[in-house]
């Protein structure tokens, strides 16, 4: 193992080859040794610009070097090392860029192993600079490759003669110039290989590689507000990954004081893969009058993976969601929002406000959530949509508006589900959470649209439930209930006004026994997971249970976290 003494005292220069030759150069002029010997093409003058280079190209080397040996000592020892985002991070944070296994340092490229975290190759000089910055997402082409039209800037500190760009089937593009900088409209595909080769007017021929990668990292506030100006520029991000690798904290930027937090997507479509890594988000203030509110906006053909938003407020608004507004053929797995929402009128949901045609998996809501029409802990309004795998502990309340509705509706998973085109499914889910609905209320689902069999199966619901046309699961409409139950104290005498009223109410210790009843998705609270991957009881240090559910089933997935 390289132990950090080590690092350090790679740090330490010695005498500087460049001093040495000069102090040579000086001596020899002084000894009368003629200045053509000095100043030719292999004088000494020459020699000592080389050596310069040389040396200068080595303590670049020796810069990139230490840092390696940084990271080999971090992977030696830290459990949760992750070489792409520490090496990446790391090597950035010390002024130098990363493009795949080339590293810059100090204007000269190398080539590493970012496994043995060794340099592989000095690559020379890097006097060619080449960025692109994407105008437009084209999608998918013949090949199944997602195409950007892109804006690709080459820059060189030597005029440029002549600029070939190899495409990944072998066809060229060639551009005569005359300019140290060159800026070119160009359509690549995503996460392939573009070889250029820069021919500059002193004669070399400079080759690199390009590529626009589909995946990209956002490790700070700063970078994650440039994603979210860039949407809502019209950017859709498809065919892209943006992998969250930190928490953030959104206080500085806005809150009662400083003002709303803008979605991402406001008004524009995110169409990418934002992988939030189980990083949070914290402290989103929203209060704003408009339509589709939450930390996203719109999203289509999308997913929202692995991610928390913690603590603060989003207020005011139509459509009113917590991870985002409005889901469109969409995914979003894994998600819980831990923020209070409070709309001003129709539709709100502690995932989203409205889903169609999208997938609601393993997330949760543990927050009070509050709106005029279609409230519900997932989603407030669902067209054609499943919601598998998750629960809501919040309370879920309607207030009149004086809008004018005449359906005031609540559920503690959907608020309210349309007919449409096909069935809504909610599987294995559960809602603890208070429901208070004006006219339409649910443990589960608060009213459905007559004309489809929604279907309700493998759900319970213990949080009380108040307002009118109560039911214990699933409020007016037409539904397929198998194997739900409820709290014969929460409030209610039915399961569901119309379809298979397979619903039946238990007291509160069969409902905390019903693990093997509700379905192998399902696991009795108290347990977790050993370093073995067995299931074991959960205890504190003076051996009692530790419970998170007061006893009453949890979802697997709430023990592997």
């Amino acid at each position: 193992m390289i132990s950090k003494d080590k690092i350090k005292q790679n740090k330490i220069n010695g005498i500087t080859l460049i001093s040495l030759v000069i102090t040579i150069i000086l001596l020899i002029i002084l000894a009368g040794i003629g200045i053509n010997l000095s100043i030719g093409e292999n004088g000494l003058f020459n020699k000592a610009k080389q050596a310069k280079e040389k040396y200068n190209e080595t303590k670049a080397k020796e810069k990139l070097e230490v840092v390696l040996a940084e990271a080999l000592v971090e992977k030696e020892t830290n459990t949760s090392y992750n070489s792409e985002y520490f090496l990446d991070n790391l090597l950035t944070s010390e002024d130098m860029s990363v493009n795949l296994s080339t590293v810059t340092v100090n204007n000269y490229n190398f080539l590493i192993d970012r496994e043995k975290l060794i340099v592989l190759e000095n690559l020379g000089e890097s006097n060619i600079k080449i960025e692109s910055e994407i105008k437009e997402y084209l999608g998918k082409d013949g090949n199944n490759k997602y195409r950007v039209n892109a804006l690709m800037t080459i820059q060189s500190n030597i005029e440029i003669e002549s600029i070939k760009i190899i495409n990944p089937d072998e066809t060229i593009i060639e551009l005569a110039v005359n300019n140290k900088e060159i800026l070119k409209d160009i359509t690549i595909e995503l996460d392939q290989k573009y070889k250029i080769e820069v021919k500059t007017k002193n004669g070399k021929t400079h080759t690199r590689f390009f590529i626009e990668k589909s995946e990209e990292k956002i490790r700070n506030l700063e970078e994650f507000l440039e994603f979210r100006d860039k949407v809502n520029s019209g950017l859709t991000y498809e065919g892209k990954t943006l992998q969250l690798v930190t928490d953030l904290d959104l206080s500085s930027i806005c809150g009662k004081e400083k003002g709303s937090f803008e979605p991402i997507g406001n008004g524009e479509w995110f169409m990418g893969i934002f992988e939030g890594n189980n990083h949070s988000i914290k402290n989103i203030f929203i209060n704003e009058l408009a339509n589709y509110n939450g930390l996203f906006g719109f999203i289509d053909s999308s997913e929202i993976r692995n991610l928390v938003l913690d603590e603060g407020n989003i207020n005011n608004g139509t459509n009113t969601g917590g991870i985002c507004g409005y889901a469109s053929n969409s995914t979003i797995f894994n998600c819980i929002n831990n923020v209070e929402i409070n709309g001003t009128t129709r539709m709100a949901g502690g995932i989203t406000a409205e889903a169609n045609s999208s997938t609601i998996e393993q997330c949760s809501n543990l927050k009070p959530i509050t709106g005029t029409h279609s409230i519900g802990g997932m989603s407030g309004f669902l067209i054609d949509s499943t919601v598998i795998n998750s629960y809501n502990i919040g309370n879920i309340i309607t207030r009149d508006s004086g809008g004018g509705y005449s359906q005031y509706v609540a559920g503690g998973i959907v608020g309210q589900i349309s007919k449409k085109s096909g069935n809504t499914t909610i599987l294995n889910c559960y809602n603890i959470g208070e429901i208070y609905g004006k006219t339409h209320t649910g443990g589960i689902a608060g009213f459905a649209y007559q004309g489809n069999n929604h279907i309700i199966n493998n759900c319970y619901s213990v949080g009380n439930i108040t307002g009118g046309n109560k039911y214990a699961i699933a409020g007016t409409g037409s539904f397929s209930l198998d194997n739900n139950y409820w709290l014969e104290s929460c409030g209610v005498s039915s399961g569901s006004s119309r379809g298979n009223t397979n619903a039946e109410p238990k007291s509160e210790s069969e409902i905390k026994a019903l693990v093997s009843t509700l379905g192998e998705e399902y696991i009795k609270d108290g347990k977790k997971i050993d370093k073995d991957g067995n299931i074991v009881d959960s205890k504190d240090d003076k051996g009692n249970i530790i419970y998170i559910n007061n006893g009453y089933p949890i979802l697997k997935w709430q023990i592997r976290q």
